[in-house]
């Protein structure tokens, strides 16, 4: 079975004129330049060449799995561009989370800080008999 994807030679084409000249010169002697008149010029042609869709059938699969694969990277290339987008939009999530974390974090700080520092107070002012309320 023929490989399809392989280029077909043809049968060689010979361009050698062959000359045809009648029995009887129905012009008689008549010359022109030294040629016969009536010489009659035929190119050996094969009598049925191949169509040319079947010659060139190799460039056509060719030229489809190129377009192919372009058709893919195009493909693929846009994936790539949605995923990194995504990824993008991910981290700059990630990161604003992370920035409310901290302010979260330090907030709390801040809050544990003032509360420890009235449970101090209060304690101190529980222990020592310090009217409560003065400083």
């Amino acid at each position: 079975m023929p490989n399809s994807d392989l280029p077909v030679a043809s049968p060689p084409v010979s361009l050698s004129p062959r000359v045809v000249v009648p029995d009887e010169n129905p012009l008689g002697d008549d010359e022109v330049d030294g040629v016969l008149a009536s010489m009659d010029m035929d190119f050996n042609t094969p009598p049925s060449s191949p169509p040319v869709s079947f010659l060139h059938s190799w460039t056509i699969s060719e030229r489809q799995r190129i377009e192919e694969r372009r058709r893919s990277n195009l493909i693929r290339g846009v994936q790539l561009k949605t995923r990194h987008e995504k990824f993008k939009k991910n981290r700059q999530n990630a990161e604003a989370a992370l920035e409310r974390c901290k302010r979260n974090e330090a907030l709390a700080k801040k809050e544990l800080a003032s509360f420890r520092s009235k449970m101090c107070k209060d304690e101190a002012n529980r222990m020592f008999g310090d009217a409560p309320g003065e400083v």
